[in-house]
């Protein structure tokens, strides 16, 4: 198996610019409260980009060394990859807290 190259590494998540007025299909993928929630354009266009994503993270993870890649130091709203314990796949997310073992 090839493993893929990373890709150009980003500060954030690729988002679309909302216009006022403008009706965009999409699914609510996360809600944080009525103000502050997020979206996935729906569409076979947009599910197979995100299909492709998901399946260069899987092959990109599984090419890997044992204990390569893993985040050494985090950031708060730092974008990463994490695995989703529940389908064991990996999933683009943002780091929300950072766990400090007490002494």
């Amino acid at each position: 198996m090839s493993c893929p190259e990373p890709s150009q590494q980003r500060s954030d998540f690729p988002t679309v610019e909302m216009v006022f007025g403008r009706w965009l299909s999409c699914v609510v993928s996360h809600v944080d409260d009525p103000e502050n929630f997020f979206c996935q354009l729906s569409g076979s266009d947009n599910a197979n980009k995100l299909e492709a994503m998901m399946s260069h993270i899987e092959k990109y993870v599984s090419c890997l060394p044992p204990g390569i890649g893993k985040l050494r130091s985090a950031t708060l709203g730092q974008p990463v990859i994490a695995k989703y314990s529940d389908d064991q796949r990996w999933y683009r997310a943002r780091v929300t807290g950072v766990y400090v073992p007490q002494a």
